[in-house]
């Protein structure tokens, strides 16, 4: 076989190769989307008068955002988002216009810790330079346990 025939047959097989190729993205796409949708029609987005859990507050959620519960928003953080489990959330706030899928989406995350009043009779005695070296350690162990990337503590 001569140059020109391999050439020819090289041609001929290429555009097979990308329908193959482009098959293979649209399965995939749409096996996505169906995961997708099928967490998306599973939340319930909440509006109006929110009651958190334990009675600790309660939110009047206008239309323009909605209100995810804490095994909605557990379901967004990990399942979605790719967080660590155990998120230990009262629950979410989305822009209305936007869903966690969305690239550009960002959300709040609502949680409450009682911690009452602290004394700070004791700040002149921190060593802030290992207060902060601790921080970044714990952030740096806390970040082993996501998939991707995760932020570094700097100051």
């Amino acid at each position: 076989m001569n140059f020109r025939h391999l050439l020819l047959v090289i041609i001929l097989l290429l555009p097979a190769v990308s329908f193959a190729q482009d098959d293979e993205r649209s399965v995939e796409q749409e096996q996505y989307e169906q995961w997708a949708k099928g967490i998306w029609d599973s939340l319930d987005r909440q509006t109006g008068e929110i009651k958190l859990p334990n009675a600790v507050a309660r939110l009047n959620v206008p239309d323009s955002f909605y209100y995810l519960n804490p095994s909605d928003a557990e379901k967004v953080l990990v399942d979605v988002w790719g967080n660590p489990p155990q998120q230990n959330t009262l629950g979410m706030l989305f822009p209305e216009s936007m869903t966690p899928f969305d690239q550009e989406s960002w959300a709040v995350t609502i949680e409450y810790e009682e911690d009452g009043y602290v004394s700070d009779e004791d700040a002149d005695d921190i060593d802030y330079s290992e207060l902060l070296e601790q921080m970044q350690s714990e952030t740096d162990e806390a970040s082993l346990e996501r998939p991707v990337k995760a932020m570094k503590l700097l100051s």
